[in-house]
């Protein structure tokens, strides 16, 4: 379900406006992670908790982190540092939250609006950023966004290449109803490839005007957000930064082979 864009940041700027929460509804369920990282040779780990996990041994690096503060957001790197038929690296991150638009009549249309820094990108490798919203009250998907690079044989990749950062997308929510949010950013560094890929998913949501007076979002507890900004996260930056240093070094290592061949 394609949404269309409803231009730059009009959408993404409107304050959240406190309403009242409808009666006799349940809490909302709280939220859950989950993070995975690894090369083969040095094996995989995982947590159900927030985190950074990092695996690196002598031929690749994998870093996975998911998180609520400033907003939720899940990121993942990974990075072959040798060529090999059989070598793998790979991270993902997983974050599930919920959300609730307060105020109203129940079932009543409410305009929102998504601003995803939604990434994906891949040097000789495989990335995939995906995001969704799915109402949990019919059991339908509301909305749905997604990024992937080079997943290779096997890998479903319906919105290739490219990047959502800060572009602000509509859809529309009954008020009461049990939203559903799935963030993954996954990678995969590519057999014979000495390379890797990264991805991170970060969105804010919000309800536009004219709604804003008379509703307004509730989320899983634990879960706060903050407007996005063209500014990664310092976790995002980190993963760049050992992803840039990892292929270097990779590249470096394929240099040195080739002179030892010479």
């Amino acid at each position: 379900m394609r949404i269309a864009i409803l231009g730059g940041l009009a959408l993404a700027c409107p304050a959240l406006v406190a309403a009242p929460a409808h009666a006799g509804l349940a809490p909302l369920p709280n939220y859950s992670v989950f993070l995975s990282a690894g090369v083969q040779g040095g094996g995989f780990k995982g947590s159900n908790g927030f985190g950074l996990l990092d695996a690196s041994t002598a031929i690749g690096i994998a870093k996975a982190d998911a998180g609520t503060t400033p907003a939720p957001f899940v990121s993942s790197e990974a990075v072959l540092l040798e060529n090999g038929a059989s070598l793998t690296a790979g991270a993902s991150a997983s974050l599930s939250y919920y959300a609730r638009v307060t105020g109203g009549a129940i079932g009543a249309p409410v305009g929102l609006a998504i601003t995803a820094k939604l990434h994906a990108d891949a040097i000789d490798g495989g990335s995939r950023a995906f995001l969704s919203i799915t109402d949990m009250t019919t059991l339908s998907v509301i909305f749905r966004a997604e990024r992937c690079v080079n997943l290779g044989p096997g890998g479903v990749c319906t919105q290739p290449g490219g990047d959502l950062t800060l572009k602000s997308f509509g859809f529309t929510a009954p008020a009461g109803h049990l939203l559903l949010i799935d963030m993954l950013a996954q990678t995969v560094g590519e057999a014979n490839a000495g390379g890797g890929g990264g991805a991170f998913v970060d969105p804010y949501i919000a309800v536009t005007q004219p709604y804003a007076a008379t509703y307004g979002v509730e989320f899983s507890p634990g879960i706060t957000q903050s407007l996005a900004s063209g500014v990664p996260e310092a976790s995002t930056w980190a993963m760049m930064l050992v992803g840039l240093a990892g292929l270097g070094l990779a590249s470096q290592r394929r240099r040195d082979r080739r002179g030892a061949a010479a």
